[in-house]
């Protein structure tokens, strides 16, 4: 089975609640460092200032505290996205779809190199130049649109792939008036499938 699975940036505000982290996972609780500041300097940018090198420091920084101490901690529950795909049984395929955003894109590339060696195959392209990108354009502007939302869907769905938007409810409209595809999410710990 393919899940097409759209990424937002929960796994940061989880990661972000200390008093949450604390309580799940005592033993990180003397390394824990936030990782708010950096958060907040990427956070109104759009994924072309992904390669930009005035922000590489706080990409560089956000990605060594997820790998080096959130994720050996957290595995499968890092956030909602991984939740849903380790929920969902026989998951051959994932395609991680990001927003615009900086922040959905460091996101879809700490999973896509979470899942590599479960056996999930992962594909993931942030290049936006190309025909092919699975970066979804104008989802994170002020007037929302969903430039290639559909090319990038209509590349990968068939009848058996499930949609996967888990914080993105403008997203979740869209697809669901759109297309006849089951979509997960979770809401308060619960999967649904709507």
């Amino acid at each position: 089975m393919r899940l097409i699975v759209v990424v937002g940036t929960s796994l940061f505000s989880t990661y972000n609640d200390r008093f949450e982290m604390y309580r799940k996972y005592p033993e990180m609780s003397k390394d824990y460092e936030s990782i708010e500041s950096q958060c907040k300097c990427l956070d109104k940018l759009f994924a072309i200032d992904r390669n930009n090198s005035k922000y590489a420091s706080d990409i560089r920084h956000i990605q060594d505290y997820m790998n080096m101490l959130y994720y050996p901690f957290a595995k499968w529950d890092a956030c909602n996205e991984l939740k849903i795909i380790n929920s969902v049984s026989g998951v051959l395929e994932v395609v991680l779809v990001a927003t615009d955003s900086v922040l959905s894109v460091v996101a879809c590339e700490l999973i896509k190199e979470w899942l590599k060696g479960t056996g999930i195959r992962c594909t993931f392209n942030d290049n936006l130049s190309s025909s092919d990108t699975t970066i979804a354009k104008g989802i994170c502007k002020e007037k929302i649109s969903f430039e290639n939302l559909d090319t990038i869907l209509g590349r990968y769905l068939d009848s058996g792939t499930k949609i996967v938007c888990s914080t993105f409810d403008t997203v979740q409209i869209y697809i669901s008036r759109k297309y006849d595809n089951p979509i997960l999410c979770i809401h308060e710990g619960l999967l649904y499938e709507l």
